[in-house]
């Protein structure tokens, strides 16, 4: 009986002495304290590149950034709604993802991205960051100068008005076109740069232009906003007021309107704003007409309102006048007079001088003392 027992427990000793043996096999180095070579304890890292963050973004852009894992990574994630996740692609050797994003497939405005990286063994951590998302183009309105379907205009001529964006404006700029919308120089090469965005002006002085004395030009403008949308079309405030009854409308309104919130209190719908912009190009049509500076040279000696059967001359007539300018006066030694017969075609008197009796600067009186 004693001889049994001892046989089983010799054999059972052998049997736990080649189990603990497998087993300090199984576990590797047997003095390494812990779970083996390559167990995952640390949690992954990502990154969005530092350049996107507050960012306004338009069109497809490519999202990207860099992972960190001391394994591996599985894969790397955005999400631009909160809800949905879209794969990125990774560089494992680099250690960089990348995500072309459509931004017009989302609404415009703030975008709470969120980054999420997620490791071989199911570890994951998530970013947030902010940016925008604009594709809406601002909205440009002319309010000077007034009345410019009627007027006439030469010299200096004063370009003002407003323009509006959801997310800000970085620029206004304008340049001229003549009646083919073809660009003067040097607005062939480039643009010129209004003072102010919201609320913007810029004096453009035609004479610098070869423009013809009289006709069309046109005056393009287009306004940048922070996401680089350039306004495609512009719409002037006489234009508004036609339309709206002489109601006033602000910038900021017209533009809540055109980009779909209108309602039923406007005083004007987006259908009506369509029907007066101006649009490839957009610009605005002015009358040029130079001869509007130009001195005005009145006769009263003989009556020039007067039938030619009552301007009959003899003997040595005296001929008498004035000569006007708005602006710059008159240089009284540059007054000329000449006779032609025939409808101006032959030339009797050539040109010669005038006396000056009185006046100076913008208004000049003369006479001529005809003899021969």
């Amino acid at each position: 009986m004693d001889s049994k027992r001892m046989n089983w427990s010799h054999w059972s000793f052998v049997a736990l002495v080649v189990l603990a043996v497998s087993l300090l096999g199984a576990c590797g180095n047997p003095f390494q304290i812990g779970l083996g070579d390559d167990v995952d304890l640390v949690a992954p890292d990502v990154e969005l590149t530092p350049g996107f963050t507050g960012e306004y973004l338009s069109g497809t852009v490519t999202l990207s950034g860099t992972f960190d894992d001391d394994i591996e990574v599985a894969s790397v994630q955005v999400s631009l709604d909160g809800t949905n996740f879209l794969d990125a692609v990774l560089n494992a050797a680099a250690k960089t993802w990348s995500l072309s994003v459509d931004t017009g497939s989302y609404p415009d405005g703030e975008v709470n991205a969120i980054v999420r990286v997620i490791d071989a063994s199911g570890k994951k951590l998530e970013r947030t960051n902010l940016f925008y998302f604009d594709n809406t183009a601002p909205l440009v309105l002319v309010t000077i100068p007034q009345s410019y379907a009627a007027n006439q205009y030469n010299g200096n001529i004063s370009v003002r008005g407003e323009a509006a964006d959801l997310f800000g404006l970085v620029s206004v700029e304008y340049r001229i076109l003549n009646d083919l919308e073809v660009p003067f120089s040097p607005y062939d090469t480039t643009w010129g740069t209004a003072e102010g965005t919201n609320s913007w002006a810029f004096i453009y002085d035609n004479s610098l232009v070869d423009v013809p004395n009289t006709g069309d030009i046109l005056v393009e403008i287009r306004a940048t906003d922070r996401a680089g949308n350039i306004s495609q079309s512009i719409i002037h405030y006489d234009d508004v007021l036609a339309q709206t009854g002489g109601t006033d409308v602000t910038v900021e309104a017209l533009r809540r309107i055109s980009d779909g919130g209108w309602t039923a209190a406007d005083p004007i719908d987006p259908a009506q704003i369509d029907l007066i912009k101006y649009a490839s190009p957009a610009a605005l049509p002015v009358s040029i007409n130079q001869a509007l500076d130009n001195p005005t040279f009145i006769i009263s000696n003989p009556d020039e309102d007067s039938p030619i059967t009552d301007n009959i001359l003899s003997g040595a007539p005296r001929f008498t006048g004035s000569v006007e300018d708005d602006s710059e006066g008159v240089d009284a030694s540059s007054i000329q007079y000449r006779i032609t017969t025939g409808g101006g075609v032959t030339e009797v008197r050539t040109w010669a001088a005038v006396t000056a009796t009185s006046g100076t600067g913008l208004l000049v009186r003369w006479n001529a003392d005809v003899t021969g």
